[in-house]
């Protein structure tokens, strides 16, 4: 136990020593577009826990509110002269926002390499499923932006670990307080348990028993937004009539915008099934993981298309990241162990 906290903090360490210009570079020039949703996080970051302080669904994501407001408290900062200005926005505050984003996100690193190294034993390998999340398209553009997703992300990372791991009581805890973070959460692994038991990759009973908790806790959120707390606001996406029409009619988006967007923002993914097939054409086994998170994925991102979310389903699917990095890593580790191995025992000679 001490030896993996002592790697875990190491790891963590380094990853942040490498990654830190991402967010001094994120504090220095970005700039959140007008109606972007940081404005609507804003009012929560300054009065955590009040449920007035924006409409649904932003106000239900609290984790990330209270986090950032802790972070405020704390009176961290770095006064630097930044591109964005905005009178009605405290700099303290964003500066606080994009660091809680920044920090999760290096977070959810850490523990992708912490996969990575219980499977390989091999630190480096680790290190490479942290340096993966960091360099994921969605860094930048969506993560360290003062949003919820670095934190976010951490959760996602945080609940894969749990799930590999078999720890069901702590699942639960997580899935249950994952509610409060963002409630895409608990339906991501809703699908992974059910994809898993559908492609057999997994023990059937306790796939059946994270897809049950996955889908208690979404229902849960359910109850909260419809009920329990009802905030007034995106009515619309509890509609299943209007989920339905959203994919009956593509032409309510830009198919070539969701391609560019969504899809090819998806690099992560991308270099997880490149490093899956090298290693398939060398094994000629393809690895049941994959096929079962990718059918996750698309799920994910096909009810993203029918809540009306558009492009964004690209950001939705970006959750997965840290996953994908984790797979990519691992196959990049078995790869290059393959190709040491044949090095060493080359084939014999016909005669």
């Amino acid at each position: 136990m001490g030896e993996t906290l002592r790697t875990s903090t190491l790891r963590f360490f380094l990853l942040l020593v490498a990654s830190y210009g991402l967010f001094f570079f994120s504090y220095k020039y970005y700039i959140p577009l007008a109606r972007a949703d940081f404005f609507r996080y804003y009012p929560m970051y300054q009065r955590p826990l009040d449920f007035s302080a924006a409409t649904a669904p932003f106000v239900y994501r609290q984790i990330s509110a209270l986090v950032t407001h802790a972070l405020y408290l704390t009176g961290l900062y770095y006064p630097e002269g930044i591109s964005f200005s905005d009178s009605a926005i405290d700099q303290r505050m964003f500066f606080s926002a994009l660091l809680a984003n920044y920090l999760g996100l290096t977070l959810a690193a850490t523990l992708a390499g912490s996969l990575v190294e219980r499977v390989t034993g091999a630190f480096g390998a680790s290190l490479m499923a942290g340096f993966l999340c960091l360099l994921s398209f969605h860094t930048q553009t969506a993560v360290i932006t003062g949003l919820t997703e670095g934190i976010s992300w951490f959760f996602v990372a945080l609940l894969y670990l749990l799930y590999v791991r078999r720890a069901r009581w702590p699942l639960i805890v997580v899935l249950a307080v994952s509610i409060f973070q963002r409630e895409i959460i608990p339906l991501a692994f809703a699908l992974i348990a059910f994809f898993s038991f559908v492609l057999r990759s997994g023990d059937k009973r306790y796939d059946g028993f994270v897809l049950v908790s996955s889908l208690l806790a979404f229902g849960a959120y359910l109850a909260m937004r419809a009920v329990i707390i009802a905030a007034p606001g995106y009515e619309y996406q509890l509609s299943l009539s209007n989920f339905v029409a959203n994919l009956m009619s593509p032409s309510a988006v830009s198919i070539r915008d969701v391609v560019f967007q969504g899809v090819l923002s998806q690099n992560v993914v991308f270099i997880a099934a490149a490093a899956q097939f090298a290693l398939y054409l060398r094994t000629r086994v393809w690895s049941r993981d994959f096929l079962m998170l990718t059918s996750a994925l698309l799920a994910l991102m096909v009810i993203g298309l029918g809540d009306g979310l558009g492009v964004n389903v690209g950001r939705i699917g970006g959750l997965m990241a840290p996953i994908f990095a984790v797979l990519a890593a691992r196959a990049l580790f078995e790869l290059d162990r393959s190709l040491v191995s044949s090095a060493k025992n080359p084939p014999e000679p016909r005669a």
